[in-house]
């Protein structure tokens, strides 16, 4: 018997091919779709949950309390006194140092360079908190001393090949500084401190804290409290500590202390020094936006489904006739509806494993580690597609077979509201996410291509640190090495910085110090906060920098600065010779103000365009940029490593090197990753909608085959019925049209809103949704009404 109800349920497919086409594909590619976002969800969601004990650490960070400024929160705590303020609080059962350093080392191992351009500095329980895969190594002495080095297998391969790298020296110029002491299998790339090398940052359990200098180094600072009663009790503690060492810490205002489970720190946004992180509120709008699209996708299947068998109402009449009772047509039903299910189950299945990697190129998020097919998500996947299938082939059986043996209008009314407003609610998310995937396409557009205020055409940034003067042992100079750049053929131009001009991060490390400047011309003491950096008077120039007002001489004395637009707009009236003194003691310098330049985007442009302070004298110089000629990029850029490999070969530090403008498309990574995923949900949420507007107006046309029959042969033509139709369909779009983009405009705020700039062009994503959905609404119900049109409507006023 069950053989038999599933030949007849090929059969149907075979004799009404489109709309099975459109129910199983629809449902196949929203599981898909469905599985994707599940993925991405989980990744983010298991966000550093693979630490020991990872509820039971917490990260410690302080803020900067201002009375006039507020509250400025850092991701950061200070890292050489940690040992010593967590040293005699019990509560505190364990902790962990973690500091990057992007001053790059001149080192080479085998004879050759050893590329190291950032090193990361750890405490000794580092591998065993992440709980590491060691490779090769002795497990129980990785990190043992201040020499030993632990890299990753990625790196061991790029570097060693397949040899086991552990034992090897690397150098800095003759003389053995680190030993590999060990490789690890590559970590997952949902950690917060995942990189390619460690060192070890202590190994001194008695380290003190009495010299102002040891407050200056901050990093990330976890620790281990077993009992969370006691978190108010430990951040109460480290707060009184911090208090009696202020005057060595050296920072204005008061400072508070918090502990942040790390289960959560990569959904806590806005901290000063921290790494990328995500709003939690967008991974869960994301998982509840799936489920009810799915949920919206499966009601669409059964209506469809629902459709065919209303289609076959003689056939039911018939069987009921010759005795067959509710219980043979339920098996019956459930038999074809079971065979549809997972014929749109398989399809789905083969859909997301296809299309599994494109997605996470799509959205540059590595998710294979995430795939529902690997446990324990597999298993989870399957109870969740059975238990749908098993409920949904039940509610349609019941309710189908009720109808094969009669159903009363009032039921049938019910029936058709419902999917009038189960349609209205498709038209309206899909109004909204169309909306916002154009809006975000275009901002992305705007924000990755902004008139950035200087000239990085064909430009390379080098890292690599030096001095004006060459009398200064293990530092190159300077003045030197940019003669020597200037000599290489098809170099355009060549310019340097202390700070640098492609930077995610306004920090101490790139080269942006925040001070407080004292201006010469406030009547009051208190100052104003500023960043501060240098280069030399020929920077503005070679970058086509503009001036706004005053001018910058080829030759300045040591007490010059200049000062960008928003420094001069925020607190000076008359900028040029003003003074401005960069501490509060009487010893500190003034500065004259010499010229006015143009704000740059040195940074992402979701900061807001910072005050900056740009003294004119450096004594280090840390980056050069490189500009070549169109054309002879593949000359320039190996003689320009060349030379610097040559500079880094005499001294103790390396170098590395980033073009500008590749450096800047990492800015918005994380923007968009939300672009995209905005796109494919735009995408699932068409072909819902589309198949949505095809199964109601399909199952509303039939309703109403006698009414249309008897229309056609009173002489109606094809328009008639189009215009008829059309009006409910006008009223349900222009209804739907209002609320979607209402909440288009909020979803669209709430991504724009962290951005410093503002794009106006972002507005014509509204008439382009509306032109959209014009076509998703009214193209599936030109389909519907030709197909009633062409029907023979004797066939229906007879069958009636």
């Amino acid at each position: 018997m069950i053989i038999k109800h599933v030949r007849m349920a090929f059969r149907q497919i075979t004799r009404h091919k489109f709309s099975f086409i459109v129910a199983i594909l629809g449902l196949a590619i929203s599981l898909a779709a469905v599985g994707h976002l599940v993925s991405y969800a989980l990744f983010y969601l298991d966000f550093d949950k693979k630490v020991e004990n990872h509820d039971e650490w917490y990260r410690l960070r302080y803020s900067q309390v201002h009375p006039e400024l507020g509250e400025i929160a850092s991701a950061d705590f200070f890292i050489p006194p940690a040992p010593m303020l967590i040293r005699d609080i019990p509560e505190i059962t364990d902790h962990l140092l973690y500091w990057p350093s992007v001053i790059a080392m001149n080192l080479r191992c085998d004879g050759k360079p050893f590329q190291m351009e950032k090193s990361v500095f750890v405490s000794p329980n580092f591998p065993k908190h992440y709980k590491l895969d060691i490779i090769y190594g002795d497990p129980d002495s990785l990190l043992s001393d201040r020499f030993k080095l632990l890299i990753s297998e990625s790196f061991s391969k790029n570097y060693f090949g397949d040899a086991n790298p552990v034992g090897k020296k690397i150098y800095v110029g003759e003389t053995p500084r680190y030993t590999i002491s060990g490789v690890f299998a590559d970590m997952d790339t949902n950690l917060h401190l995942r990189h390619d090398i460690y060192s070890l940052w202590y190994n001194d359990e008695e380290d003190s804290s009495d010299s102002e200098d040891d407050w200056y180094l901050t990093g990330h600072v976890r620790v281990r409290i077993p009992h969370k009663k006691n978190l108010k009790i430990v951040q109460t503690k480290l707060n009184t500590i911090l208090n009696e060492y202020s005057s060595l810490i050296g920072q204005s205002g008061n400072l508070k202390v918090y502990l942040d489970p790390i289960a959560k720190i990569h959904f806590i946004t806005g901290l000063k020094n921290d790494a990328p992180t995500m709003s939690i509120l967008s991974i869960y709008s994301i998982l509840a936006l799936s489920f009810m699209f799915l949920l919206t996708a499966i009601s669409n299947f059964l209506i469809i489904i629902g459709l065919s068998w209303k289609k076959r109402g003689d056939e039911f009449f018939f069987r009921r006739a010759v005795g067959a009772g509710r219980a043979e047509l339920i098996h019956q039903m459930m038999c074809e509806y079971s065979l549809y299910f997972c014929i749109a189950v398989l399809l789905g299945i083969v859909l997301y494993a296809v299309t599994m990697g494109f997605f996470s190129e799509f959205i540059r998020v590595d998710l294979l580690s995430y795939s529902l097919f690997l446990l324990p998500y597999a298993g989870c996947t399957a109870i969740a597609i059975i238990t749908l299938g098993l409920v949904s082939s039940l509610i349609m059986s019941l309710r189908h077979s009720a109808m094969a043996l009669g159903c009363s209008t009032r039921h049938r009314n019910h029936r058709d509201r419902g999917i009038t407003v189960l349609l209205y609610l498709q038209m309206v998310i899909g109004f909204a996410f169309i909306t916002l995937a154009v809006s975000l396409s275009i901002n992305y557009s705007l924000i990755s291509n902004i008139e950035r205020g200087w000239d990085f055409k064909n430009t390379i940034q080098y890292s690599y640190l030096t001095v004006n003067d060459d009398s200064i042992k293990g530092y190159y100079d300077a003045r030197l090495l940019r003669q020597r750049i200037r000599e290489i053929p098809g170099v355009l131009k060549e310019s340097v910085s202390n700070f640098d001009l492609v930077t995610t991060s306004l920090d101490n490390q790139n080269g942006f110090h925040k001070v407080q400047v004292y201006l010469n011309d406030n009547q009051t003491d208190t100052p104003v906060l500023s960043y501060l950096c240098s280069c030399p008077p020929d920077f503005f120039r070679t970058r086509e920098i503009s001036i706004l007002n005053g001018s910058i001489p080829d030759e300045v004395a040591e007490n010059m600065v200049v000062v960008n637009s928003t420094f001069a707009q925020r607190y000076l009236d008359n900028p040029i010779g003003s003074s401005i003194r960069i501490a509060d003691n009487d010893e500190s310098p003034w500065y004259e103000v010499l010229a006015v330049v143009d704000d740059c985007w040195f940074f992402p442009t979701y900061h807001e365009m910072i005050p900056m302070v740009m003294i004119l004298k450096a004594y280090m110089v840390r980056y050069y940029q490189i500009s070549w000629q169109d054309g002879l990029k593949q000359d320039v850029l190996p003689a320009l490593e060349e030379l610097f490999a040559d500079a880094a070969s005499s001294g103790g530090f390396g170098y590395s090197s980033l073009e500008i403008e590749h450096a800047q498309s990492l800015y918005y990574v994380q923007e968009q990753t939300i672009k995209n995923i905005s796109l494919a949900m735009t995408i699932f949420v068409v072909i819902i909608a589309v198949m949505g507007v095809y199964a109601v107006s399909s199952v509303s046309i039939h309703s109403q085959m006698k009414d249309i029959s008897i229309r056609k042969i009173c002489g109606a033509e094809f328009h008639d019925l189009w215009r008829l139709y059309c009006r409910k369909y006008l009223l349900l779009y222009l209804a739907s049209a209002i609320p979607g983009l209402i909440l288009a405009y909020n979803l669209i705020k709430a991504y724009t809103d962290r951005f410093a700039i503002q794009s106006h062009y972002g507005a014509i994503a509204y008439p382009a949704a509306i032109i959209i959905m014009i076509a998703i609404v009214f193209i599936p119900l030109y389909f519907s009404i030709q197909k009633a049109y062409r029907a023979d409507p004797t066939r229906y006023l007879q069958a009636d």
